[in-house]
């Protein structure tokens, strides 16, 4: 038995290499999408073969037989289809057209729906999404339901299929639907937790790296900000020129943003871990306003854009959140993304409303390039790749506003964002409204 399951792995290690050796020397499959590929191909492609040698040997027209033939070896071509591409949605197109001009004349040749070999449309969309995704499974899922209808359709017209199959080939053919459901359903099955399995310990190993990361991050790095910050106090005794005074200011308020960042940061990690309660203060959206001038006066001036904000309007509003990181993590990356896709001379506005009591809506527009329509609904995904430059050639990380929306959900608010682009509109710009409880003292 042991004999038998080593050379059972080794002609299928062999199999695997013919398939696979383009896809991993490109890197551009997954080794567990190629595995499942391989057991979906040797599965399938045994299952064809069964029902062609029952056409030929147990039917007595020859068609089916031939048909069958023809498919099953045009279904044997796919590994070479995999070796020539990955575009799986073809290659998925391909291997299910086989089975199913396969399935329907056997069919046909055996009494129609009275065969229950019609039960094989099941597993279609399952092959289908297997090889080529969710798409490509809901596809074969209506094409499957539709031509079982037809068949239906034909029935209920007291259509009569031919039924040429004999009694021991309706034994086998039933015979193979019960040895083969179970054989593809455990294959995949195994296959599909054993790789679930690894994933879970991969995202395991991932997590405890980032754990140790932020450690790290908020040990060693909040300790010598600290004696940055130390230093820049001695500093500050010291006489200095106006021009050397200005340089320091810029310095010690940069050295006061990190120190604070780090510190939340690492209050809001205790917080995710429930290790801490987190605390919103009602807080002066006037303030935070005024904290984006400050922070952002020379990336305004070099593109000479202005802010828009009425304070005398707003000065009595105060919105609950965490004053640090809404500063800092929620308005900053706003702020940094308008002033990014603004051209110069533009204006960002800041608008707000009150849309039910002590719910407060804040409106931030630029009048940028705005935002691809197709890049709208990546915008918070961490998986998906949406960063762009600048108008001025600006770079950044793209996890801005993955921040930005994580620290607005601890907040118990919500973020929504309006663009308009140059390939469907004159008027461009973007808009992010932040939807947050608050007060009006």
């Amino acid at each position: 038995m042991k004999s038998f399951i080593r050379m059972v792995i080794r002609y299928y290690s062999i199999f695997f290499q013919f398939i696979a050796i383009h896809r991993l020397k490109n890197k551009d499959t997954d080794l567990t999408i190629l595995h499942t590929l391989t057991i979906s191909v040797l599965a399938t492609g045994l299952l064809l073969w069964s029902y062609t040698l029952i056409a030929i040997f147990c039917m007595k027209s020859p068609m089916p037989g031939l048909i069958g033939l023809t498919c099953s070896s045009l279904y044997a071509l796919s590994p070479t289809l995999f070796r020539m591409t990955n575009r799986h949605i073809l290659i998925s197109t391909f291997m299910l057209t086989m089975c199913v001009i396969q399935q329907l004349s056997f069919s046909y040749f055996s009494g129609g729906l009275e065969n229950n070999i019609l039960i094989w449309f099941a597993m279609l969309p399952i092959i289908a999404g297997i090889v080529s995704g969710k798409k490509a499974s809901l596809i074969w899922g209506s094409i499957s339901l539709m031509m079982t209808g037809i068949l239906v359709i034909i029935n209920s017209f007291h259509f009569t299929f031919p039924n040429h199959l004999s009694k021991d080939g309706l034994f086998y053919s039933r015979f193979i639907i019960h040895i083969g459901f179970t054989v593809i359903i455990t294959s995949l099955t195994f296959h599909y937790t054993k790789s679930k399995a690894k994933s879970e310990r991969l995202l395991q190993n991932q997590k405890a790296k980032i754990e140790d990361l932020f450690r790290v991050l908020f040990h060693d790095l909040a300790n010598p900000l600290s004696r940055v910050h130390i230093g820049l106090s001695i500093i500050k005794q010291e006489e200095m020129s106006p021009r050397g005074a200005k340089a320091f200011s810029i310095i010690n308020e940069a050295s006061e943003s990190m120190l604070s960042i780090t510190q939340n940061v690492r209050k809001m990690y205790s917080i995710s871990k429930g290790k801490e309660d987190l605390i919103l203060t009602p807080t002066s959206l006037n303030e935070c306003v005024d904290f984006l001038f400050q922070s952002f006066s020379n990336e305004l001036s070099k593109k000479r854009i202005s802010i828009d904000y009425d304070h005398h309007l707003n000065e009595d509003i105060k919105l609950l959140v965490d004053p640090i990181s809404f500063k800092h993590q929620v308005l900053a990356n706003i702020i940094t993304n308008a002033i990014k896709f603004s051209k110069e001379g533009g204006v960002i506005h800041i608008e707000v409303r009150e849309i039910k009591p002590n719910i407060f809506s804040v409106d931030i527009t630029d009048e940028g390039v705005g935002i691809p329509k197709e890049l709208i609904p990546h915008l918070f995904a961490d998986d998906k790749k949406t960063y762009r430059q600048g108008t001025h050639g600006e770079t950044g990380s793209g996890f801005g506003l993955i921040i930005m929306k994580s620290f607005m959900e601890l907040y118990g608010g919500a973020v929504n964002i309006r663009s308009n682009d140059a390939s469907t509109h004159h008027k461009t710009g973007t808009t992010f409204t932040l939807i947050l409880d608050g007060t009006r003292n």
